[in-house]
């Protein structure tokens, strides 16, 4: 059968979800009695390996923000920002993209995330952050150039910074991290 095929091409996640997917489809095709059985009863679940994961250390995450903010084209700074607030605070890309200067309170060291104003966080519970010394550093020097800002203005003007970590990875030669590595840098911090 194609699977084994199609199992070679794609993550072990990617094929679990496929033919979960298939089963559930064709289980309630058999409910229905639109089908007597399911080919993909006796399709077994592929091995999922875990990444390995490889964070920066301090100096290599100092250099790529530093290189993120040395491009001179595009939102660079803003981008370098997203790096930073996403390892100080460990948050998810979604959440940091919805946080607002009301949010932030720098006098309790706290940061409160809402996530989505439809959807919320990932488990839909408001949580509070505290914040590290280099967060509040962070959170003092926007606020210094963004004075003007309201408090229900975003804290972060950019929702992603992918591209520019990835390209300040190969740049440094330093194995290549994702938004939700930042999360596990903050956590090791």
């Amino acid at each position: 059968m194609g699977g084994h095929c199609y199992s070679r091409k794609v993550s072990g996640t990617s094929f679990n979800n496929s033919i979960g997917t298939l089963k559930a489809i064709l289980a309630i095709a058999m409910e229905k009695g639109l089908r007597y059985s399911n080919p993909f009863a006796g399709v077994k679940w592929a091995r999922v390996r875990p990444k390995e994961l490889t964070l920066p250390s301090q100096s290599q995450f100092r250099a790529l923000v530093t290189e993120i903010r040395r491009v001179p084209f595009g939102p660079g700074l803003a981008r370098a920002d997203l790096v930073e607030f996403l390892a100080f605070g460990g948050f998810r890309k979604g959440e940091a993209a919805n946080i607002t200067w009301a949010d932030c309170d720098i006098e309790k060291g706290e940061i409160i995330v809402r996530g989505n104003p439809v959807t919320g966080t990932k488990n839909s519970e408001a949580r509070r952050v505290p914040m590290i010394p280099d967060m509040r550093q962070l959170l003092e020097r926007l606020k210094a150039e963004r004075a003007d800002e309201t408090p229900g203005a975003c804290v972060m003007r950019v929702r992603e910074c992918q591209g520019a970590l990835t390209r300040a990875c190969t740049e440094l030669g330093v194995p290549r991290i994702t938004h939700h590595d930042l999360r596990h840098l903050f956590a090791t911090r």
